[in-house]
């Protein structure tokens, strides 16, 4: 590997990092305020104090980055990144970190700038062009994207997650059998993650095709905290006019998951939908219990309201919809022909 171009662009990326923070200081550690009980607050403590000792050491800077990126403190994050890779430059790891710091702060591009200094630095690794992919498609530049994932392919054939993201490209380019075919692939090279299966499932959705009842329960199964996946598979019967279905699957979402408000509403507009409307409005408002800003429950109260003739309430229920949601026309709407 010939390290001089590498170098050049490891300065190029250093110098941007050091641009980025204009009032750029090398800060003193101890002006990092404590919170008492706080582990990561603490820890950042003790960084500091080692830091102190040790202040060539570029993990000391790269861990504190890190967790200061935690606690949404970027300019310091920024600023040990720049440490870090000032002490060290050819660590690959620091650069996966500063290309997913560059996501988080807005500055996709110097975000592949930095996954493809990691790439060169390893070039055994694809999970520095996956990362690249990723930046890419945020960009909403698919052909670039999908270079990154080829190469990334190319040093590993059998990965997962490039065929997982190549699957996703292709969906977001709109050329849906591409999208099915490497989202497939991704689940047969990596059988236990949920995520391949949730979209395979989608996909056949769209096609109205029952196959996706099998990839949802696929991906429960390899994540049973996805329940996503079975709100996604009750809806899907919901469309297709499987109610019992719907509703035997959202009850069992409660069921392992109280406080999820989705699957309340959903059961409550499923019995709105047949004329029970006293226990259509019992989930509706226990949907606004666990989650008080759920909106569209006040609105549906409102409705349930209406449908038993107490306009008072009614009017309760939107004026409170409007306050979790200003721009809620259906609710303003409502809320204008009781008055």
């Amino acid at each position: 590997m010939k390290m001089y171009p590498i170098i050049l662009n490891v300065i190029f990326l250093l110098g941007t990092l050091f641009l980025l923070d204009c009032n750029h200081k090398e800060k003193k550690p101890e002006t990092i305020v404590k919170k008492s009980g706080n582990p990561v607050n603490d820890r950042i403590e003790e960084l500091s104090a080692q830091i102190l000792k040790q202040p060539k050491n570029a993990d000391l800077y790269f861990e504190r980055a890190k967790l200061r990126q935690d606690i949404e403190f970027y300019e310091g994050a920024l600023n040990d990144f720049y440490m870090a890779t000032k002490m060290d430059s050819t660590k690959p790891g620091y650069y996966l970190a500063i290309a997913d710091f560059f996501v988080k702060t807005g500055n996709v591009e110097k975000s592949i700038e930095a996954s493809e200094i990691g790439a060169k630095l390893e070039e055994k690794n694809p999970k520095h062009f996956i990362q690249a992919a990723k930046s890419a498609l945020i960009l909403k530049e698919y052909r670039r994207a999908i270079e990154f994932v080829n190469k990334a392919l190319l040093i590993d054939k059998f990965n997962p997650q490039a065929y997982f993201f190549k699957g996703y490209i292709y969906n977001e380019s709109g050329m849906e059998d591409k999208a099915l075919s490497n989202f497939i692939t991704s689940s047969e090279q990596d059988p236990i993650w949920d995520l391949p299966y949730q979209h395979i499932a989608m996909l056949y959705v769209k096609q109205k095709n029952d196959l996706a009842i099998k990839y949802f329960d696929n991906a429960y199964q390899a994540n049973p905290k996805n329940v996503e996946a079975l709100y996604q598979k009750a809806l899907y019967y919901k469309e297709t006019k499987r109610t019992e279905e719907a509703l035997k699957t959202l009850k069992a979402i409660i069921e392992a998951r109280p406080q999820y408000g989705k699957a309340i509403f959903a059961v409550g507009n499923i019995l709105y939908d047949q004329n029970k409307f006293d226990e259509a409005l019992k989930n509706f408002m226990l949907c606004t219990e666990v989650e008080k800003t759920y909106y569209k429950a006040y609105y549906m109260m409102g409705q349930c309201y209406e449908k038993k003739n107490d306009k008072l309430k009614a009017k309760e229920a939107y004026k409170t919809c409007i306050i979790f949601k200003e721009d809620c026309e259906e609710a303003k709407v409502a809320l204008q022909k009781l008055n």
